[in-house]
């Protein structure tokens, strides 16, 4: 394969947005670029749907979640506003990107669309998932999003450091296991004197 094909192939395959949220908050476009995210509540709402990318969430619980103290209708209206911002941010052209749909909704929920959006720390969670310790080590470059204390967030940094805790663990456990193998193995083969 060429290496044209293999670098066309690579460009399409990455996602037009990348979201960093562990050890700052960051949103990147398809060329690398910064893009600023206006709000705190802009922030949190698109940091929400990438930390579950491929679920549908409810609006109400987005509401609840974003603006706890808010009563029905002007939470609801904050939400609107936060996804019509987010809407501007994500899929309006600029240089280096398309206006392709990033936020899927309709009157019940909200939702990313597939493939429009990598997470650092959906990453994260997934490589530890299927054990890939080392890919999870390069991703985790520190606490999820710093600076952000909200209830959801707070409960979601202490389900990043269970698993993170539960991984550290293994890893011990696999290493321990290694080294005793290896030792016995060494051992066995010197000679009986």
């Amino acid at each position: 394969m060429s290496d044209a094909v293999s670098t066309v192939r690579t460009a399409a395959a990455l996602p037009p947005w990348r979201l960093r949220l562990l050890g700052a908050v960051e949103l990147l476009d398809s060329a690398g670029r910064p893009v600023r995210l206006p709000t705190r509540a802009v922030t949190l709402l698109l940091a929400r749907l990438a930390l579950a990318p491929g679920r549908q969430h409810a609006r109400e619980e987005l509401v609840d979640m974003l603006w706890p103290d808010a009563d029905g209708e002007a939470g609801r209206n904050r939400l609107r506003q936060a996804l019509s911002v987010l809407r501007s941010l994500l899929e309006t052209p600029g240089p280096g990107r398309d206006a392709q749909p990033v936020l899927h909704a309709d009157r019940r929920a909200i939702w990313l669309a597939a493939g429009a959006l990598a997470c650092d720390a959906d990453a994260f969670v997934q490589a530890l998932a299927v054990g890939q310790v080392g890919r999870a080590a390069s991703l985790y470059l520190g606490e999820l999003l710093p600076g952000y204390f909200d209830e959801w967030v707070l409960d979601e940094k202490a389900w990043q450091a269970e698993i993170r805790q539960r991984c550290v663990l293994e890893f011990a456990q696999l290493i321990a296991h290694w080294r005793r193998n290896f030792f016995e193995a060494l051992l066995s083969e010197l000679p009986n004197r």
